[in-house]
């Protein structure tokens, strides 16, 4: 299969949103905004370039972690599978076409050049429910107690 992977560096642009969909797959979603600098030797400065903008997919356990540790502002480093989707509005009365590049993220990460991050193993589906299913059955036996003692 020809697709068109690339990785990019830059900064969470937006908050990470993450939904399931009707499928019961989580996905996450967010912007990451990169803007390339050059040193220009006329002005003895750095300069900003013109900033590019992607719209950065998640799926399943990535979407979960990407959904815990992102938040906007920080350095990232995304790698992933490149999309063009093409829109079309109306603006009077003028078809206008515009292009959006977004990334389905395969791994993504901190940019560890601007600090340094700790690694926690996520624990899986079957553990956290198990955990979850735990927690209530100790819940659900706790409570005709409590209730015996209100009543006292």
């Amino acid at each position: 299969m020809n697709e068109t992977t690339l990785t990019v560096q830059g900064n969470v642009a937006t908050d990470v949103a993450l939904r399931t969909t009707r499928s019961g797959h989580e996905v996450a979603s967010f912007r990451v905004a990169c803007t390339p600098r050059r040193y220009d030797k006329q002005v003895e400065q750095w300069v900003d370039g013109q900033a590019a903008f992607y719209q950065v997919s998640c799926w399943r356990s990535l979407a979960r972690n990407a959904a815990e540790s992102l938040k906007k502002g920080l350095p990232v480093i995304v790698h992933g599978r490149l999309t063009q989707r093409m829109y079309e509005r109306d603006v009077n009365g003028e078809t206008v076409r515009s292009y959006a590049s977004e990334i389905d993220a395969l791994c993504l990460g901190p940019d560890l050049r601007y600090g340094v991050a700790e690694f926690r193993r996520a624990k899986s589906q079957a553990i956290r429910l198990a955990e979850d299913r735990a927690r209530n059955e100790a819940m659900e036996r706790a409570e005709p107690a409590d209730a015996d003692e209100g009543a006292a």
